[in-house]
């Protein structure tokens, strides 16, 4: 018997995906797992179909709240878990059905404390079409990562990876997709009733983590629609979380010495966008410049840094995320 791996998935009103999230759950050919669904309010049927998987696998445990956003369902998740190993999973994404076998084997051969792999996204009429290819375990490819969070704050311009040939060495911000170590979440928890709760908690994971391994496969499938809340950006507070998870990386980053270039990022286009906004907002804009990036180490590097992620992701809007 391996070790047991609590999967948590906050949901709400998530009728039209859950069959399909629980059921690539369920159907892990590793089998030693505790699914945690946290009804977080639902008013769609979420909840009887929630009742429904208690009674059909012992595997699953729920929790049942009021309506308080995924931060708060994420931390019920976290109280109710009892594995030794934790991951994530969006209520309208999935997994590939090796996505726990291969990560547990990469964490535990390389005695790592994160195991992350790679993702794919797929529109929502793409889902059906999707076939699943098998891996054989000796062709893996694994890189293992020392200084992870100076790795999370340094590299994430997509040029730049390609011409160095390394993704390995890339974090995303997204708690899905990664496989951790529970000792990690020891006094870690996300904030309640508040986007960006993922970005809040990544720095002080990573600062914690000794080692991580990077699975070069595609085992998470982030389903793209336009319900996503990722596709909300044009509201106050939505942009305001943002600003104070992307401050509280840049903190924690310079209390530790790693010079914060992916949170000055972060602060800068996030500013952007406020400042495109209806209303009055150059008193709260003036002070995360004061604040923060008027005391950015590295200015010339962060600038230009910041340039070609912000060209990056404007082409990728144009030529990409719009067709999509």
């Amino acid at each position: 018997m391996g070790q047991l791996v609590t999967v948590i998935i906050p949901v709400h009103n998530a009728k039209p995906f859950l069959e399909r999230t629980v059921g690539a759950v369920l159907a892990q050919t590793y089998p030693d797992f505790q699914l945690v669904l946290v009804d977080d309010g639902s008013t769609d049927g979420s909840t009887e179909m929630i009742n429904g998987f208690l009674k059909a696998d012992s595997r699953v445990q729920a929790v049942f709240q009021s309506a308080q956003g995924v931060g708060s369902a994420q931390n019920a998740g976290l109280d109710a878990a009892t594995g030794d190993l934790i991951t994530f999973c969006d209520h309208d994404d999935f997994y590939h059905p090796q996505y726990l076998e291969i990560l547990v084997a990469a964490l535990e051969n390389t005695n790592s404390d994160i195991a992350k792999c790679r993702w794919l996204r797929p529109g929502l009429t793409s889902v059906p079409n999707i076939s699943f290819q098998h891996y054989e375990a000796k062709d893996v490819n694994i890189t293992e990562l020392r200084d992870p969070l100076r790795a999370y704050q340094t590299v994430f311009s997509r040029l730049l990876r390609f011409l160095a040939r390394n993704d390995a060495i890339y974090f995303n911000e997204a708690n899905w997709g990664k496989l951790y170590r529970a000792a990690l979440f020891d006094g870690v928890r996300f904030p309640v009733g508040q986007y960006a709760q993922d970005i809040s908690v990544a720095g002080s994971l990573l600062s914690q983590a000794q080692k991580v391994v990077d699975v070069a496969l595609p085992l998470y499938f982030w389903v793209q629609h336009s319900g996503s809340i990722s596709h909300n950006r044009r509201n106050f507070q939505f942009l305001a979380d943002n600003i104070a998870a992307a401050s509280k990386g840049f903190d924690l980053s310079i209390q530790l010495g790693v010079v914060p270039y992916r949170s000055y990022f972060m602060l800068r286009e996030t500013i952007s966008d406020i400042v495109r906004l209806d209303g009055d907002h150059r008193a709260y804009v003036a002070d995360i410049r004061r604040d923060y990036l008027a005391r950015m180490p590295h200015r010339a590097r962060a600038d230009a840094l910041f340039l070609l992620r912000h060209l990056e992701n404007r082409a990728y809007n144009l030529f990409v995320h719009s067709r999509s």
